[in-house]
């Protein structure tokens, strides 16, 4: 009789598994979360956010999950045995959240080495597929097509003979100067320049 218990115990247990203390109405409950981070309860949080993630994969909302792996990210990179997994964790990461960081987990500089060389990838990968397709030719960008039969007007180039005339004006412009100054400085001296004494001979008669 009290095996038979068990079983169906163990039958409900399976088909309705408790509540996990990392979870709260369906959600997660991240203040457990990172009491349990903090008090270096590392294993259970593993299994419980795992479980939380396996559970509610079609139903957990983006924040929940990207609070999830970056979790599970920094936990599996403790041990450089489950690098792959955490690598695995931090990219669905930045999918979610491409600008997150983890210095609020206090991980220490090895992780966060780790986890900004997985980010450059990620950012790289981005921008590379953006820019090009599946077999590496550029992607045009959509005002390239109504640009393409406008060219810029340019400014022709000057002849040699507008370089010289116009190289040459200041020459001119310096000659009547100083011919005009010339004429004016001799016409004040002729005026203020004293009349010559005229030789007056006696006609005597």
């Amino acid at each position: 009789m009290h095996s038979i218990w068990r079983i169906l115990l163990i039958i409900v247990g399976i088909a309705f598994p408790a509540e996990s203390p990392y979870v709260q109405n369906g959600r997660l409950n991240s203040e457990a979360v990172h009491d349990a981070y903090m008090e270096s309860e590392f294993q259970s949080l593993k299994q419980g956010l795992e479980r939380f993630l396996g559970q509610s994969r079609a139903s957990i909302t983006p924040q929940d999950e990207a609070i999830v792996c970056k979790y599970l990210g920094v936990l599996y990179a403790v041990d450089t045995l489950t690098l792959a997994k955490s690598e695995g964790y931090f990219n669905r990461l930045l999918e979610l959240a491409p600008n997150v960081q983890i210095f609020d987990l206090y991980p220490p500089q090895r992780i966060i080495d780790f986890f900004e060389r997985i980010k450059g990838d990620f950012q790289a990968r981005q921008q590379y597929a953006e820019n090009f397709d599946a077999l590496g030719n550029p992607i045009p960008s959509p005002n390239q097509g109504g640009d393409a039969g406008k060219t810029k007007k340019r400014k022709a180039p000057e002849t040699r003979l507008e370089r010289k005339n116009g190289s040459s004006k200041w020459i001119w412009w310096t000659t009547g100067a100083v011919v005009a100054g010339g004429a004016i400085g001799l016409y004040i001296w002729s005026q203020s320049s004293p009349e010559p004494q005229r030789k007056v001979t006696e006609v005597t008669p």
